[in-house]
């Protein structure tokens, strides 16, 4: 779950071998919109993605920049690089947090979406215990 192996890796090719390798789905795909508060996502982000990674299900983390302008995608691309499990989906217009929802819903690439809201108001314990219950045949489940 999020560590790079020859098979998962994110380049595309395994290192120094020249053979294009397959990233395999996430079981779990939490997006996270945000405007304007990268400060915040440098706090939240690591401890989303710790609470998730002690679930031991396998997931990605798509944080959506939704035209912030003001360095928020640099902080989250900064935030990426240090854990193979955050994606950064960058947009360079402001569509509000439903619209960064729905496009980060399209860049999911998990069998099950959450969102969360960058400040972690809601605890991300609820993920996992949402993620049971939807593998259960529950088509919609709301923590708020």
């Amino acid at each position: 779950m999020g560590r790079s192996s020859p098979l998962r890796s994110a380049s595309g090719t395994a290192s120094g071998t020249g053979i294009r390798t397959i990233r395999r789905p996430p079981l779990l795909s939490v997006v996270v919109p945000v405007f304007r508060h990268g400060s915040m996502a440098r706090l939240t982000l690591p401890e989303l993605s710790r609470s998730l990674r002690s679930s031991a299900t396998e997931f990605e983390i798509v944080c959506v920049d939704d035209g912030s302008g003001d360095g928020t995608s640099a902080l989250l691309r900064e935030i990426a690089e240090k854990d193979s499990a955050i994606r950064v989906v960058e947009e360079s217009t402001h569509r509000g947090q439903h619209g960064a929802i729905l496009e980060g819903i399209a860049a999911s690439r998990g069998r099950f979406v959450a969102t969360t809201d960058v400040d972690l108001e809601a605890s991300p314990e609820w993920i996992p215990k949402a993620l049971h219950l939807a593998q259960r045949g529950i088509h919609l489940v709301n923590g708020s």
